[in-house]
C-alpha cells in the first residue's frame, strides 16, 4: 500500500466564485459562504448587527449628529451643511436648526405697484422695482417678480421718494429683497432686504445707501417634478429627469433653470460624481461628463453595453464608483469601467436592490429575492441551502452582496439575512434598517390626504414601511453571525485519479457542523463541532464509504475554522 499523503488550506481570502467547476477553483477560494468576513484570512465570521433604536421609517440619513427617518427613498446631498434630497415626493433641504424646506424659492405671484411720494433728497431717473424672495440660510433666492411701470423722476418730479406696495410676502417665510433700476443703475440693484411681513416699503436711499447687489437669480428656479439621482460633482448640483441632465449654477444648489440640461438618448438611471468627472448611466450605456463649466461640458461615451440597474447599487468612494448592471458590478473612476464580478459570480437577474455603501474598501449591496447568476449549474441540493436552489442553477439568498478591495483585487462574499433592508454610510460605519416585513402606508401631501400633485393631476403615492423594523450597525454586535461554507472539490490536481480518504482534521473554535463529501455530493460523514477554545479535532471517515476523486467540506454554525486538513492516499498505488 502507497504512502498516506495529507493536505491543507489555511487561508479562504479568495472570496466565492460560481462560475467554473468546482473542482477548478483557484487555492482559497469557495464555491458558496455566507455570513464569513474574507478580510480575515480564515473562516471568520462576520459580527452580528448592533441593536441602536427602534427605527421610525424605512430610511435613514444621518444629519447633524441625528438618525433621521423618511419613508420614501431619497437621493442625498449634505452641502454647507444643509441637507438636500430628491425623492417621489419632490425635493427639498433640511437645515441644522431641524427646520425643512422645498428646494428652490417659487418666483412672486404679481407686479409692484409704484406711485411717487413728496419727500426731499430722494430719487431721480426712469426707475422700476422687482422684488425677490431671499434664504439668509441657505443664500437661495427666487427669480424676480414681473417689474413695475417704470416711472420717470425727471424735472419737478426729480429728487423724490417712491411709495412700492402690492409686495406680496413669501407663503414659504422667506425675507423679501427690494431691486432698482435707473439713474445711475443701469443693473437691478439691491434697495433694502424686508422682513416677511412686509407688502409696502417707501423708497427714498440714495446710491451709496442702498444695499447694493446685483441682482443674479433671473435663472433660479426650483427644480422640475420628476427630478431624481441628486448629486454633487465639483460645486454645481445634477439630477435627471427622463433623458435629460439637469444641473445648477456652481454653489447654488436651489436654482434650476429649464435650459440648463444635457440630453441623452435614453432614459438615465444614476450618476455618480468620480474623479475624472460625472458618471451618467441609463439602462445598458455609461457616459462620462467632463469639464468645470457649462461651455466645458462634453460628453464621453464609456459603454454602449454596460448600464446601470437601479441607483440604489450605485456607492462611491474615493473618487471610484461601483454598480451593477446586467452583466454584473462595474467599477470606474472616470475612465475604463471594468467589470469585478463577471468571472465570479456571472450575469446576475432577479433582484430588488434596497441600497449600497462604500466604506473602508468595503462595498456592500443589500437586496431582497433572489441573485441569480445566468450560468447554468445544477449543484446537487445536499451540498447547497434549498433558498439558493433555483431551475437557473445557484442563486444567493436574500440579504447582502459583499466586495472586499483591501488586498486590491475583488474577493466576493454573501450575507443572507431575510430581514435585512436599507444600507447606509453614517460615521464611517454601515448601519441597516431590518423589519419583520413591509407594509404600505399611504402619504399626506400639502394637497390632500394620500395625493401628490403631478404635470397629469393627481397619483396615489404609498409608503412603504418596515412594520417593526430597527436601526442596527450592521458589524458591530458582540456575537457573530451564523456562517455557510463550501469548499471547492479538491481533487490533488487530479480528478481522474481515484483516493481513499482516511480523516480530517478540523482547527476552530465555537459550534457547528462539518460535512464531508465526495466530487458528486455524497455524504462521506458528518459530525458536530463544539468547543469554547480553539482545538485540533479529527474527523474520521468510515471505511465502508471513503473512496472518490475528490472531497469538499460544508461548514455551517457559528464558529471560527483555521484549518482543514485531510488524510488520503492514492487507490492505484494500493
Amino acid at each position: 500500500m502507497g504512502a498516506s499523503q495529507s493536505s491543507e488550506v489555511q487561508v479562504f481570502a479568495s472570496g466565492l466564485n460560481l462560475v467554473p467547476s468546482a473542482h477548478l477553483l483557484e487555492p482559497g477560494e469557495s464555491r458558496y459562504m455566507a455570513g464569513i468576513n474574507i478580510r480575515k484570512g480564515n473562516l471568520y465570521p462576520f459580527l452580528a448587527p448592533l441593536f441602536i433604536e427602534p427605527a421610525k421609517g424605512n430610511f435613514m440619513y444621518h444629519f447633524d449628529g441625528k438618525y433621521n427617518y423618511y419613508d420614501m427613498y431619497r437621493s442625498n446631498v449634505l452641502y454647507n451643511r444643509i441637507w438636500y434630497w430628491t425623492s417621489a415626493l419632490g425635493a427639498g433641504k433640511q437645515y441644522q436648526d431641524g427646520t425643512v424646506a422645498k428646494l428652490g424659492i417659487d418666483q412672486p405671484i404679481g407686479i409692484p405697484l409704484t406711485s411717487i411720494q413728496a419727500s426731499a433728497l430722494g430719487i431721480t431717473g426712469s426707475i422700476s422695482y422687482v422684488y425677490t424672495y431671499y434664504d439668509p440660510k441657505s443664500g437661495a433666492e427666487s427669480p424676480p417678480s414681473r417689474p413695475s411701470i417704470t416711472l420717470d423722476l425727471l424735472g419737478v418730479d426729480s429728487d423724490k421718494a417712491i411709495e412700492i406696495t402690492n409686495i406680496n410676502p413669501s407663503p414659504d417665510g422667506y425675507q423679501t429683497r427690494l431691486y432698482r433700476i435707473g439713474g445711475i443703475h443701469t443693473m437691478y440693484t439691491a434697495v433694502e432686504t424686508l422682513p416677511n411681513t412686509a407688502t409696502t416699503y417707501i423708497d427714498s436711499l440714495t446710491f451709496t445707501e442702498m444695499e447694493g447687489m446685483i441682482l443674479e437669480s433671473t435663472r433660479s428656479f426650483p427644480p422640475p417634478s420628476g427630478l431624481q439621482y441628486l448629486t454633487q460633482h465639483q460645486g454645481r448640483f445634477f439630477g435627471a429627469v427622463g433623458a435629460e441632465l439637469l444641473f445648477t449654477p456652481a454653489g447654488n444648489p436651489d436654482s434650476w433653470y429649464a435650459l440648463d440640461f444635457i440630453a441623452f438618448d435614453d432614459v438615465i438611471t444614476g450618476i455618480a460624481s468620480v474623479a475624472n468627472g460625472l458618471l451618467v448611466m441609463s439602462q445598458h450605456k455609461s457616459y462620462l461628463i467632463s469639464g468645470n463649466t457649462p461651455f466645458q461640458f462634453s460628453k464621453h461615451t464609456l459603454s454602449m453595453s454596460e448600464g446601470c440597474l437601479s441607483s440604489r447599487t450605485i456607492a462611491t468612494q474615493e473618487g471610484t464608483a461601483i454598480w451593477l448592471s446586467a452583466s454584473g458590478f462595474l467599477m470606474s473612476n472616470g475612465g475604463r469601467i471594468n467589470n469585478v464580478s463577471l468571472n465570479k459570480i456571472g450575469r446576475v437577474k432577479n433582484l430588488e436592490p434596497f441600497g449600497a455603501v462604500y466604506v473602508d474598501k468595503r462595498y456592500l449591496m443589500s437586496f431582497g429575492g433572489t441573485l441569480l447568476p445566468s450560468n447554468e449549474l445544477y449543484p446537487c441540493e445536499d451540498l447547497y441551502p434549498s433558498d439558493i436552489i433555483t431551475e437557473s442553477g445557484i442563486g444567493l439568498p436574500q440579504g447582502a452582496v459583499v466586495i472586499d478591495f483591501s488586498t486590491g483585487e475583488p474577493s466576493f462574499s454573501t450575507i443572507a439575512d431575510v430581514i435585512m433592508g436599507y444600507v447606509t454610510e453614517a460615521e464611517n460605519e454601515i448601519f441597516q434598517l431590518s423589519g419583520e416585513g413591509i407594509v404600505e402606508n399611504n402619504v399626506v401631501t400639502e394637497d390632500g390626504e394620500y395625493n401628490i400633485v403631478t404635470e397629469s393631476g393627481h397619483s396615489n403615492i404609498v409608503a412603504e414601511v418596515e412594520a417593526g423594523a430597527s436601526l442596527f450597525k450592521t458589524f458591530k454586535g458582540q456575537s457573530f453571525r451564523d456562517i455557510i461554507y463550501l469548499s471547492p472539490v479538491y481533487t490533488e490536481r487530479s480528478i481522474g485519479l481515484q483516493k481513499q480518504y482516511e480523516k480530517v482534521r478540523v482547527v476552530y473554535n465555537g459550534v457547528g457542523v462539518i460535512q464531508v463529501f465526495d466530487e458528486d455530493g455524497r455524504v462521506f460523514v458528518e459530525k458536530q463541532l463544539a468547543s469554547a477554545r480553539r482545538v485540533s479535532e479529527w474527523v474520521y471517515i468510515p471505511v465502508v464509504f471513503n473512496r472518490g476523486y475528490g472531497i469538499q467540506f460544508r461548514i455551517t454554525g457559528t464558529i471560527i475554522v483555521d484549518s482543514l486538513q485531510w488524510v488520503w492516499t492514492p487507490k492505484e498505488s494500493q
